[in-house]
């Protein structure tokens, strides 16, 4: 069953990304899975059976094992065409054919071990999928990339995304490639940047198609890779560089081929800009511009300093913006300043009734009416309802306290850090 096998495999990751054709894949059935579940079940599967081949860290990146990984990420998971893995491996077109068949029979053993796998009528499923095959052409069609941009953005929600994790794990990927262009990659990206409000898979689908487009640009150099926070919004620029000063663009101008990360992109609400290079080796450079996942202000007032980077810590990397301020004679012109969408107040405060402050912030008319969140470490949670309070926490307080009762006012989750 070994050739059957292996040529339902070939269209299923041909087709990762169209639920129609997964569906009808004999691999459905010979999974296991239930008519009820998803086809996107079937590609997680796929996936991670790719990801299983991924040799240890230090693998050269020339090894059997690197160039099979390689093979079956680049042309199926990432959906690259045959000429641009051929182009990224340094190989003619023929040759990566021949090295895609040899990365496929791996993938087919594995699978075929793992799951102890038997067709039930492979000559009638392999004669469908070779028919199918041969009314195909090589790649994608227009048609089937529009379908499944318009089946990705139905069915993969936003979710909040840390930076440097994303690039750190794109990075990871396209090392090897790298390694055998002899391409350094650098990054400078500030500790601190909100997270990004984006569908996650198709986001470092698009970065890879990026990275990969620069390394191919500048054998023998370098890439830069770098990000800063913008209203609402996180700009990631790639700078690729060469040693020396390259030929104008022609034909294979790279930048050209940046479209399918463009769209991408637009499904998460953002926008890629390309433009040439401001010198001759720099053949151009890729600005992604990327939603920022909203950030609630949280005006934290005490006067301990220690609790207040404690606080900072606890809100790091998470949906809430921290502000701290320990001088309560500066709380009522920061607040109305900032506007914050909730106030941590600590009623024992030098030199003010934090009491009163709490009378003053429910009643000041330019603040905006915020809820209150006493914190402290008295056992006054029926005063401090009496006056207002929205919430009250007893000191000391957990990370998880004080972001379930930021959660309790927000109305929305608070997504987990890391």
């Amino acid at each position: 069953m070994d050739q059957s096998f292996t040529k339902a495999l070939r269209h299923a990751l041909q087709h990762l990304y169209e639920p129609g054709e997964l569906r009808k894949s004999p691999l459905f059935r010979l999974f296991g899975l239930a008519d009820h579940q998803s086809p996107s079940d079937l590609r997680r599967l796929l996936v991670d059976a790719v990801e299983s081949l991924k040799p240890r860290a230090g693998v050269s990146a020339q090894s059997r094992a690197q160039r099979t990984y390689y093979t079956l990420y680049h042309r199926y998971v990432a959906q690259f065409s045959q000429a641009e893995v051929a182009a990224n491996l340094g190989l003619s077109v023929r040759h990566l054919r021949r090295q895609e068949n040899v990365a496929l029979r791996a993938l087919a053993d594995h699978l075929q071990t793992r799951y102890h796998l038997h067709m039930e009528n492979p000559d009638e499923d392999v004669a469908r999928i070779e028919a199918d095959l041969e009314d195909e052409p090589e790649g994608m069609t227009a048609a089937s990339r529009e379908q499944e941009l318009e089946w990705l953005e139905r069915s993969m929600p936003s979710t909040p995304v840390d930076v440097v994790q994303m690039v750190q794990k794109v990075l990871e990927i396209v090392g090897p490639m790298a390694e055998t262009a002899h391409v350094h990659i650098e990054h400078a990206i500030p500790t601190g940047l909100p997270r990004l409000a984006v569908q996650l898979v198709t986001m470092r689908q698009a970065l890879i198609s990026v990275l990969t487009a620069a390394i191919r640009s500048v054998p023998n150099g370098q890439l830069r890779i770098e990000a800063e926070a913008r209203p609402r919004q996180v700009a990631i620029r790639i700078c690729p560089t060469a040693p020396a000063p390259l030929p104008r663009p022609g034909a294979d101008n790279p930048i050209e081929g940046l479209e399918m990360a463009g769209q991408l992109a637009e499904l998460s609400g953002g926008m890629l800009e390309a433009t040439a290079g401001e010198t001759p080796a720099c053949p151009f450079q890729v600005q992604l511009v990327l939603p920022a996942a909203e950030q609630r202000a949280v005006l934290v007032i005490d006067d301990n300093a220690d609790t207040l980077q404690l606080f900072k810590r606890y809100l790091s990397g998470s949906s809430y913006l921290f502000v701290g301020i320990s001088d309560p004679r500066q709380v009522l012109p920061l607040a109305q300043e900032l506007k914050p969408q909730i106030i941590v107040l600590d009623v024992m405060l030098p030199g003010t009734d934090g009491w009163e402050l709490l009378g003053q912030l429910r009643a000041h008319p330019e603040i905006g009416d915020p809820p209150v969140i006493v914190c402290t470490i008295l056992p006054q949670e029926r005063l401090a309802m009496t006056l207002g309070a929205a919430a009250f926490l007893r000191k000391p307080v957990t990370r998880k306290a004080l972001l379930s009762a930021l959660e309790s006012q927000s109305g929305l989750p608070a997504p987990r850090s890391g």
